[in-house]
């Protein structure tokens, strides 16, 4: 980050009286580089602690959990850990690290000593919660996904026609994937996919949001010969949810992986907020089983032919009631991705919890739980 750049954000957050300490760190990292780097947080926190009088320490994920452990003991403070999902198996589900590996059973240690002398754990789905209990857990978690601000995305169909005029997609169906390429995402697949919905959908497009170089995204099209309904562009965030009104469905197949049980991808929120129906794969998170009790869109049950026409067929049986799947997507997501409603109110009675020192957490349901 440029030094213009941090005394933006720094004002930003000053505006929101959040007090930022910033630190620097190496890019590649060696052992003793990593060893400098830790014990350059550690120092951080430790000053803002005593300079701010902080009472519990909150860290984000599991890189940073180690240094927020040891200065809450350092201290005296109680310890929140916001794990997300297993780091460590998600670098072995990413191909990045090898399953055993040092560096896999180091993180993977890491986890387990901060999961075991954390006071309170947050994670973005009920399943590894239930994971993290069979692991003898004993301390309480909190569950909490990834949540948008629905007021933005609420569904405007000025906006919609507007950006389908621009694409010139008229009455016909309007795809739309966003993100990225990598191990994690199955593009190739989402192609396929989209192939079996243009045998049931004559007009059909898809429309890709991305910040990645286009052409890797437009080779892919060519390869499965695509190249003439697929549009890529790199919106800027603000005008992400007008592209999503204007689509009919969202892409997120992902790759099924021992980590996933832990994901909340971002997008889902966002397509379902949009009141998309979403298109994804079996065993993302808590997600997966969601949307196919709620009908909130189609799961894939495996990357062949007949899945995918299956899949294709149900898509269509959705669009034949757009109205209602389009107001029981956004429905679902107020009632369980919402920042202001959800979010916000649990991660706020969560610090309550940890300032009281009690030890019931938020369940997602919002019941409290042992």
């Amino acid at each position: 980050m440029s030094d213009a750049a941090a005394a933006t954000t720094a004002r930003s957050l000053s505006d929101a009286g959040i007090c930022w300490h910033p630190v620097r760190y190496h890019r590649r990292s060696t052992l003793g580089a990593a060893a400098f780097d830790y014990l350059s947080g550690l120092a951080t926190a430790v000053g803002a602690i005593v300079r701010h009088r902080a009472r519990f320490v909150h860290t984000r994920a599991s890189l940073t959990a180690p240094i927020g452990l040891l200065a809450s003991g350092l201290m005296g403070r109680r310890f929140l850990y916001d794990a997300d999902s297993e780091l460590s198996q998600e670098y072995v589900d990413g191909g990045h690290w090898s399953a055993g590996g040092l560096r896999h059973r180091l993180l993977s240690s890491l986890e387990r000593v901060c999961r075991k002398h954390a006071d309170g754990i947050v994670v973005l789905t009920d399943r590894l919660r239930l994971e993290c209990r069979r692991a003898d857990v004993a301390v309480p978690i909190a569950v909490i996904p990834c949540c948008v601000d629905v007021k933005r995305f609420a569904f405007d169909s000025r906006q919609r026609e507007i950006r389908r005029a621009e694409l010139g997609i008229g009455s016909g169906k309007l795809l739309v994937y966003v993100g990225k390429l990598g191990p994690r995402y199955l593009v190739d697949e989402a192609m396929d996919f989209v192939r079996a919905v243009q045998r049931c959908e004559k007009n059909v497009r898809l429309l890709v949001l991305t910040q990645e170089d286009p052409d890797a995204f437009h080779r892919l099209a060519r390869n499965h010969g695509l190249a003439e309904i697929v549009t890529v562009t790199r919106a800027a965030p603000q005008d992400v949810p007008a592209w999503l009104w204007a689509a009919d469905a969202g892409l997120a197949l992902i790759r099924s992986s021992p980590s996933e049980r832990g994901s909340s991808p971002i997008k889902i929120s966002e397509y379902l907020a949009a009141g998309l129906p979403v298109v994804t794969m079996p065993s993302i998170g808590d997600i997966s089983a969601i949307v196919e009790s709620e009908r909130l869109g189609v799961v894939i049950r495996s990357t062949t032919p007949a899945d995918y026409e299956g899949a294709a067929e149900t898509l269509r049986d959705l669009w034949d009631g757009q109205s209602e799947t389009r107001r029981r997507c956004a429905a679902w997501a107020g009632a369980n991705l919402s920042l202001e409603d959800v979010g916000v109110p649990r991660y706020s009675q969560l610090y309550q919890t940890m300032l009281s020192g009690a030890a019931p957490l938020l369940h997602p349901s919002g019941a409290a739980h042992e």
